[in-house]
């Protein structure tokens, strides 16, 4: 069984919330008298806990992380969780070569090595899969962005822009790269004989106001 959540603000509240005074895990609203949580950077799982130990809550969100269904799987029984863990770790010590997904490393790179990384990279690219490397800046339109999430729509091949907004992958011709931080709205870029792909991203925009919280549960 499944519990199908979704999250909406019904009144979007409208105070500035640059002018408001920090508090913890987000601001207080001298207007309202109420504090306001920034879940801008919570996990679906982390909203829902948060909401089911406070049930009247404010908050502050991307408008993506609104109205639409979020599916958290039910809690399995403690005894479970432990034999999971245990086989997990097992099978961790035995074999050196599983892989699981980590933040990507940012590493400083002046120019001179960002072309030593793509000429190295378009080495090892074949004729036969058609791949090109795609390269290039992410900025907010003025300011390059670090940490910005790249990835290859459909596939496990992801990168991450570095600290001045550099980033290189490797993509088929066709493909379609996908763009993403936390406060930006997602960018989808389809690669084409341009091997040189820059890209401006534009802020979220953030909804304040009270949270509600529909529970639907279903049988699968």
């Amino acid at each position: 069984m499944t519990n199908k959540i979704q999250i909406s603000i019904l009144k979007p509240c409208g105070e500035n919330w640059e002018t408001m005074t920090l508090a913890e895990k987000g601001k207080f609203c001298a207007s309202c008298q109420k504090k306001v949580i920034d879940f801008t950077s919570f996990s679906d799982r982390e909203i829902v806990k948060y909401y089911n130990q406070n049930s009247k809550v404010c908050g502050r969100f991307n408008t993506e992380q609104l109205n639409r269904n979020l599916v958290l799987p039910k809690e399995k029984g403690s005894i479970w969780m432990i034999a999971a863990t245990s086989i997990i770790a097992f099978l961790g010590l035995g074999n050196q070569t599983a892989k699981a997904q980590e933040v990507v490393k940012m590493e400083q790179l002046d120019e001179k090595n960002q072309e030593k990384k793509i000429q190295e990279t378009k080495k090892y690219t074949t004729k036969k899969n058609k791949t090109a490397i795609i390269s290039g800046i992410v900025s907010d339109g003025k300011i390059p962005i670090p940490g910005v999430y790249v990835s290859v729509k459909n596939s496990k091949r992801q990168t991450a822009t570095d600290l001045n907004g550099n980033y290189t992958i490797e993509a088929k011709k066709g493909a379609v790269l996908v763009f993403s931080f936390i406060g930006f709205k997602s960018v989808e870029k389809k690669v084409s004989t341009n091997s040189k792909v820059n890209i401006a991203m534009k802020e979220e925009v953030m909804i304040l106001g009270e949270v509600i919280i529909i529970k639907n549960s279903n049988e699968d």
